[in-house]
């Protein structure tokens, strides 16, 4: 029989809480700044008119007017403004997650507007909107080619929205790098290098 004798055993528990919670800051740590990478490629991706590889089809004429009135305006890049990024868990066995996109810490609006965009639909046409609509159109001169999109047939009761999905292309084009980014980062988080 062999006995082993384990001295200041306290004192390698405590080390082995103080690694295993250093373990978890850094990989934390790792996630969050994938995080902060992944918010920018997409606000890049928004701005230029498309997610992952995918573009956005292109606006309408009163969707350009909405969009700065600029006919170069690409595709919902007023979103990119919205991106946020939350990286959670790490602590007390917590499991670590990161969200990136129309998370909870952006605002409820946006995330709507998001999530509309995204699933596509169609949007009534209310008194009020075709009022506004008529009023804009009454701004163009007589002859301008614009202001047949504004005055709206009474027929018209419904806008159709077709789907942009943003989250979807863009996570599939981005994914394997993200995986890579974390481990190098955790990686050199644990050599005590800075990232």
């Amino acid at each position: 029989m062999l006995e082993v004798e384990v001295k200041n055993l306290n004192r390698l528990s405590k080390r082995l809480v103080k690694d295993q919670r250093k373990v978890q800051k850094n990989f934390r740590t790792a996630v969050k700044v994938e995080g902060f990478r992944l918010r920018r490629a997409l606000m890049r991706d928004l701005a230029r008119g498309r997610a992952g590889h995918e573009t956005f089809g292109p606006l309408t004429t009163i969707g350009r007017y909405w969009s700065d009135r600029s006919p170069r305006r690409k595709p919902l890049a007023a979103l990119a403004r919205a991106v946020t990024y939350n990286a959670t868990g790490g602590y007390g066995g917590e499991k670590f997650g990161l969200a990136v996109g129309f998370t909870a810490r952006t605002g409820i609006s946006w995330r709507r507007i998001a999530a509309f965009q995204q699933r596509g639909g169609s949007a009534d046409v209310s008194d009020r909107m075709r009022r506004s609509l008529r009023h804009i159109g009454s701004g163009f001169g007589k002859r301008s080619r614009l202001r047949k999109y504004f005055f709206l047939k009474k027929s018209t009761t419904t806008f159709d929205v077709p789907a942009r999905p943003i989250i979807g292309p863009f996570w599939r084009a981005h994914e394997d790098e993200s995986w890579r980014n974390i481990r190098k980062n955790f990686r050199k988080k644990m050599k005590g290098q800075r990232i």
